[in-house]
């Protein structure tokens, strides 16, 4: 089955948001068999909508998926467009309107109460967080499927309800899997994945690059499965120096559920990276069971003051160097018992003050049950992104000793 996915919004069109809506609308339908076969983009207005639900209407797609448009001001009208065009009438849904009831505590605004009307013979998709529901609904054997437009709403209502209406409703002619690989580029790995997908040809093997890691993923119809299981197997064999997780996940997610699993604490000692290695974990749920303590210690004097950095190392090797990162792990162990400790200290640039380290240069220092391990990595790119490429390495590299 073939589908478009048609975005609605003036902030996904002049750039004010990310339109991370699409590219996870699209996984998903993947998940469930359904092939994207384009991703349109439009303002909120109403000729720009119609012009595609008028396209939609001569085509051969068999799915409409639509994001945006549901709430209740007045540049919410997506839903009504589209009916319009589609000549369906709206009807009012009481359960709908039972549901404002219940979240406004019986006081709202009568703008509101537009989001009570759906297309008539319509199933509704229940929205968790929000008061607008989603929505699927038949138009001359195809599908229409309306969802609403904040990423917090709409992913919920895909993982919640559209996905298991969909497994139910299509026949499923696809397996797929996912690895997680850090530590390689992509053009690194290449000529290897090649040969894979020179040997499974009948097998899809797709790459999509994170900051500081990739994701692979393995789609296959059933009737290929023997190859799929193959492949998969090989692929672990070959690239199991770089695998983190062979499921879609955080770098932070895994590593916070290994510590609660193995019941392990860290500590934190940050220099280049600003707070961003703590934060990632302590976005975690349940993260308060693993960390303790996460110190940034940006400037050489906090580094002496906080972590007992000596002025004379500092001054001798310099704040980036694999002395200062180990005596920062020292310093943490002094003010909290924990059993792993991370000191990390580098140069995200946009210049280095030393000609000798060049931007990019991070040196860490991870001690894991009192077992010592120091590297020093080169990340390129812009200053935010070596320091988040930094931060996931740095994680990767906790998950792999630890498993």
């Amino acid at each position: 089955m073939k589908a478009w996915i048609l975005n609605v919004g003036d902030e996904v069109v002049c750039g004010k948001v990310v339109n991370t809506n699409a590219s996870f609308l699209a996984r998903k339908l993947a998940s469930v068999g359904v092939e994207i076969d384009k991703i349109i983009v439009v303002k909120d207005d109403k000729n720009a909508i119609c012009e595609e639900i008028i396209n939609f209407k001569k085509s051969n797609i068999d799915i409409l998926v639509t994001t945006g448009g549901l709430g209740p001001t007045h540049d919410d009208f997506t839903k009504e467009v589209i009916c319009e065009q589609l000549n369906i009438p709206l009807v009012e849904k009481k359960e709908v309107l039972d549901n404002l009831n219940k979240y406004f505590n019986n006081e709202y605004s009568k703008e509101n109460l537009k989001q009570c009307f759906y297309p008539k013979d319509s199933y509704l998709l229940d929205n968790k967080v929000g008061t607008a529901p989603g929505v699927v609904f038949n138009y001359e054997n195809r599908m229409c499927i309306m969802l609403v437009g904040p990423p917090y709403e709409m992913t919920l209502m895909v993982d919640n309800e559209l996905i298991p209406y969909l497994k139910d409703k299509i026949k499923i002619d696809v397996i797929s899997c996912d690895f997680m690989l850090c530590g390689k580029g992509e053009s690194e790995l290449e000529s290897e994945i090649m040969e894979l997908n020179n040997k499974y040809p009948m097998l899809i093997i797709n790459p999509y690059v994170g900051i500081g890691y990739l994701r692979y993923q393995i789609n296959s119809c059933k009737r290929y499965e023997a190859d799929f299981n193959e492949c998969k197997k090989e692929f672990e064999l070959k690239f199991r120096e770089y695998i983190f997780s062979n499921v879609e996940d955080s770098l932070e997610n895994i590593l916070v559920n290994i510590l609660i699993k193995k019941r392990m604490k860290i500590a934190i000692a940050e220099s280049c990276t600003g707070g961003m290695l703590t934060s990632k974990i302590i976005n975690v749920p349940s993260a308060s069971k693993v960390i303790d303590l996460g110190i940034i210690s940006y400037s050489n004097k906090m580094k002496n003051k906080l972590l007992d950095v000596s002025n004379t190392l500092l001054k001798t090797v310099g704040a980036v160097s694999s002395e200062v990162v180990k005596s920062m792990v020292q310093g943490l162990k002094k003010q909290v018992d924990a059993n792993i400790y991370i000191g990390v200290s580098g140069i995200a640039g946009p210049n280095s003050e030393n000609s000798k380290k060049v931007v990019g240069l991070v040196y860490f220092c991870l001690e894991i049950d009192k077992v010592e391990y120091i590297e020093e990595k080169i990340f390129k790119g812009s200053r935010n992104l070596i320091r988040e490429k930094s931060c996931n390495y740095i994680l990767y590299r906790i998950i792999k000793l630890l498993s």
